[in-house]
């Protein structure tokens, strides 16, 4: 038995070592690919469906018992998703839009760390001493569904909080990316983009709860032959959260506005934005100038 014992311990810890070991770079890396995937959500690209799964390469993984190393993920994760959304401002001049996205990070990197602190909290006090708290151990016992409500509450705070603070930029939020879908967007009659944006990052944390099910090395577990129950699968907390949320949306793009607009003819219209300096903002004598020139 001491022998067997010798000879098994050590490949499991191997196993475990080279996953964990790596960790801090698989965040990083999940990060960036997170950012990247946001920014397809909106133009030039418009893949508006990658707005809802284009966060759970980061929220799957267990999140780092550390204040410094969630921050440090949370603002790649902001920057590369901001970065690549102003990249055009780059054209002003002054690297603008790379400076911008200095600010825009921050927001992210604050939701990531706050929302992982309450994950590991969570984790800790369900099962004290094990390591690896992530979002898909915590949706495998009760009271998981409120760790998504909160985390879903905080980020639609966080937007609201970017679009008004001093003087508020309310660039590319998340329920925007949905703008290719009339019927979905009309909710936003009722509940505005930040309802939207709730729905969706309801279900980037519902699938993030789910899809780490299947993989039990990211729940801390460092062993990949390891199968979860089934009544662990039937029972994902997270995913019982968007049950009500969806057909609400659903029925509020259908009913909650004015359907004579889908009924209508359309048509093609081009917006051409004259190059204005801004210097003929500065008086009324300049402004008439940019009036009668365009």
């Amino acid at each position: 038995m001491t022998e067997v014992s010798a000879h098994s311990q050590p490949e499991q810890l191997t196993v475990k070592g080279k996953f964990w070991s790596r960790m801090p770079a698989w965040r990083l890396l999940a990060a960036v690919v997170s950012g990247v995937l946001f920014s397809l959500a909106f133009p030039p690209a418009e893949l508006s469906w990658l707005g809802w799964c284009c966060y759970v390469p980061l929220l799957v993984l267990p999140v780092s018992p550390r204040w410094g190393r969630r921050l440090l993920t949370g603002y790649v994760w902001g920057y590369v998703q901001a970065a690549l959304s102003l990249l055009w401002l780059n054209e002003v001049g002054f690297g603008a839009g790379w400076l911008l996205a200095l600010y825009c990070a921050c927001y992210p990197a604050v939701w990531y760390a706050l929302w992982g602190a309450l994950v590991n909290w969570f984790c800790q006090r369900q099962a004290p001493g094990e390591a690896g708290a992530s979002l898909p151990r915590a949706c495998r016992r009760p009271g998981g569904l409120l760790l998504v409500l909160y985390g879903v509450c905080l980020w639609v705070g966080l937007e609201w909080w970017r679009s008004w603070f001093l003087t508020g930029f309310p660039w590319n939020q998340l329920g925007i990316c949905q703008f290719t879908h009339p019927r979905l967007v009309m909710s936003a009659a009722w509940c505005g983009v930040y309802g939207l944006s709730f729905l969706l990052i309801s279900v980037n944390l519902a699938l993030a709860g789910v899809i780490g099910q299947l993989c039990p090395v990211v729940q801390g577990k460092g062993r990949f032959d390891d199968k979860p129950a089934v009544l662990q699968l039937l029972r994902p907390w997270s995913l019982l959260f968007l049950v009500p949320i969806v057909p609400v949306f659903w029925f509020w793009g259908r009913h909650g506005g004015p359907t004579r607009f889908f009924d209508a003819p359309s048509i093609r219209v081009l917006a051409v934005q004259g190059n204005i300096p801004l210097c003929r903002f500065w008086s009324e004598e300049e402004f008439a100038l940019a009036l009668q020139t365009y």
